[in-house]
């Protein structure tokens, strides 16, 4: 339905142009326009500043009505691989190698309590260019936390296995774990053809 619509506007302006040319070249030549461009006149008439210039619409208003945006939100979950821990501090300097992590898809209150923030939550904001292709932002939100019990093998300042518990270390990565991108959109209709009835199905 937009496609036709733009199909229908594009004739629509071509018309107000050519009548607005011939209503000028008449008003030239010091002859009546003939009535079949008085609705041009009108429209010529509404389009024009009061001093004269006609108005025109900026290139970023035009950036934001002229194209199909989109907008989601929700929450992910996470599987983490074993990953080196390296710390530095006063008086220590070591290495964890291959610790265990965990997500928390819920947060520390769980999901849907009212807090839209404190879950692993992503947004998507995209325009596309055209009916196919499209750039978007997205921000994913996630947590790593280290597994209770867990034996790991320390390099530097420490050294040999280590069992990891609340009293020696524990490390809780809830508000670093973000990933900021800027993503490429291919659209793909799985149902139907793209701005058609029954095509909401996409890829």
């Amino acid at each position: 339905m937009r496609a036709r619509r733009r199909r229908f506007l594009l004739i629509i302006c071509v018309w107000s142009w050519c009548s607005i040319a011939a209503t000028r070249a008449v008003a030239q030549q010091g002859q009546t326009p003939p009535s079949q461009f008085g609705a041009s006149v009108a429209a010529q008439s509404e389009s024009m500043r009061p001093d004269g210039m006609p108005t025109q619409r900026s290139d970023v208003v035009r950036f934001f009505t002229d194209a199909e945006w989109y907008f989601s939100w929700g929450y992910n979950i996470e599987y983490w691989a074993p990953t080196d821990i390296h710390v530095s501090s006063a008086g220590q300097n070591f290495t964890l190698h291959g610790v265990q992590g965990v997500d928390e898809p819920g947060g520390e209150e769980g999901i849907f309590t009212g807090d839209l923030f404190g879950p692993q939550y992503n947004f998507r904001v995209g325009r596309f260019i055209n009916d196919r292709w499209g750039i978007e932002f997205s921000f994913d939100h996630t947590k790593f936390t280290t597994v209770d019990g867990q034996t790991v093998n320390a390099t530097g300042s420490i050294k040999g296995p280590i069992t990891l518990n609340g009293s020696n270390f524990y490390e809780v990565l809830h508000n670093g774990a973000n990933h900021v991108m800027i993503n490429g959109v291919y659209r793909y209709p799985l149902l139907g053809q793209t701005n058609h009835l029954h095509s909401g199905i996409h890829v």
